[in-house]
């Protein structure tokens, strides 16, 4: 199987492509928070950049998230990677000033159905970095049923909460 690349893009505050920084990952772990070694981000060209998912990364399921330093709009950005057949969800949490979310809060759902409209049992929602990087796994009957959700920020308030489809 041929390795995949994880390309993003960096712009800058005026949303013109970002060149010539090191963005790094703030966090690199698996679905329930266990450090995994990170690959290496490289600089693409015209903005963009990547880096290579090791295959142990994507059968353990990982997420990540990247700084992309103090010039690139928004700073913080968060992704995941796994196989298909085994998905999961990742939230990062940035408060108003686009900083990763220190409060105590836990996001919760506010929508969690299926595709008739059905509200089905959300799974728990578990903080797996810091208090700002939250995942949750779908049951097999939801990846079923393409299952789409919705969280609310935390009590104590964020911004960046997300939204999102599983699709069996």
């Amino acid at each position: 199987r041929m390795p995949d690349l994880v390309p993003f893009m960096l712009y800058d505050s005026g949303d013109v492509p970002l060149t010539g920084v090191v963005p790094v990952f703030v966090d690199y772990v698996s679905r329930s928070g266990v450090a995994q070694t990170q690959p290496t981000i490289v600089e693409i060209g015209l903005g963009q950049y990547g880096f290579v998912v090791p295959d142990a990364s994507v059968l353990a399921g990982v997420t990540f998230v990247i700084d992309g330093t103090s010039l690139s709009s928004p700073r913080y950005m968060q992704g995941v990677v796994c196989h298909e057949t085994d998905p999961f969800a990742a939230v990062l949490l940035t408060n108003s000033s686009a900083a990763l979310y220190a409060g105590v809060g836990v996001p919760t759902f506010s929508n969690y159905k299926d595709s008739t409209g059905t509200a089905r049992t959300p799974p728990s929602i578990t903080a797996i970095a810091g208090n700002y990087l939250f995942a949750f796994v779908p049951t097999a009957a939801d990846l079923i049923v393409d299952v789409a959700w919705a969280l609310d920020e935390p009590a104590d308030g964020s911004l960046n909460v997300g939204s999102g489809v599983f699709v069996g």
